[in-house]
């Protein structure tokens, strides 16, 4: 059984609550402001079995008198408290939080809008990992069984060598990495307006990536050994690799390419607002191709080599 706790101001708000989070488990357990005496502890003696807290303070000086926990320098008092079953723990705007205790059995971790979180690490069991708007969070260590991960615009995270095991990586709008190769085991990496990307060499045998909005990313010669591969919104890239293994390719706004004979083998391509194109050549294998505002092209172009 999965209990879901929130702190909520009233019953409108208790109703939107349970319309938006009903999806994520057995129960939920609400605590109205008016019922702020009622102990965390208490609740967790009620419900041991718990495997999930949420924290989404609406109203940060009375959080810790509804759950017992205390916002310290050094994050939460767990001292009298028996927290050792928690699983999962989604972290929302909770403003004041400067770390985050290490509950041992965390299995998931999902951190949105703590923006005085400035390192997280030491969770040995955590497994995934999503990180939204932290934007003095720098630091990350120590986390030997993580899956995948999501960094979602954290702009002070820089270094990536804490995932060399995972499997999923996604980076939106993390502007410091620069280097990639930590990710270079990973099956499916997702790389969204990160600027400061521009040698990918690392991740050529990865089977699924995507580039997106690496406004300075060139050179993706090097790519043969990636199976679905996007770089939709590099503006600059305009040689594809070749050979290459490509199955699916999406290339949304290459205004500089031209050259499609490398997608010979291609079964679905996605080349809308190529503006640079005049031809088809290299896509008469195809099983689907879509082309929306290719300004130049000529359909009755679509020749054989």
């Amino acid at each position: 059984m999965s209990i879901y706790f929130n702190v909520i101001p009233d019953d409108h708000e208790r109703l939107r609550f349970d319309e938006s989070y009903r999806q994520y488990g057995d129960g939920v357990i609400y605590i109205l402001r008016d019922q702020a005496t009622l102990s965390f502890p208490k609740l967790f003696a009620r419900y041991p079995r718990t495997r999930f807290i949420l924290f989404n303070p609406p109203v940060q000086p009375w959080i810790s008198q509804a759950y017992g926990i205390h916002f310290r320098d050094r994050g939460y008092d767990t001292k009298n408290h028996s927290l050792e079953g928690i699983r999962e723990l989604r972290l929302d705007s909770c403003f004041k939080l400067t770390a985050i205790p290490l509950f041992k059995s965390l299995v998931r971790l999902t951190v949105e809008h703590c923006i005085d979180i400035t390192e997280i690490g030491g969770f040995t069991r955590l497994q995934q990992l999503k990180l939204c708007n932290c934007p003095f969070l720098a630091e990350i260590h120590e986390l030997p069984a993580l899956q995948y991960c999501i960094f979602d615009n954290c702009p002070s995270i820089e270094d990536l060598s804490v995932l060399l095991n995972v499997k999923g990586v996604t980076l939106k709008n993390c502007r410091l990495v620069t280097d990639v190769r930590p990710l270079a085991l990973a099956e499916k990496i997702i790389i969204d307006n990160c600027p400061n990307v521009v040698d990918v060499t690392a991740l050529a045998a990865i089977p699924h990536l995507e580039l997106t909005n690496c406004c300075n990313l060139r050179d993706i010669s090097v790519l043969n050994q990636v199976r679905s591969l996007s770089v939709n919104g590099c503006g600059f890239v305009e040689i594809l690799p070749s050979p290459n293994i490509i199955e699916n390719f999406s290339g949304v706004g290459l205004y500089r390419l031209v050259d499609l004979r490398p997608l010979r083998h291609a079964r679905e391509v996605d080349l809308s607002h190529c503006n640079s194109l005049i031809n088809l050549r290299g896509l008469e294998n195809c099983e689907k191709v879509t082309l929306k505002s290719c300004l130049r092209i000529c359909l009755g172009l679509f020749l054989p080599e």
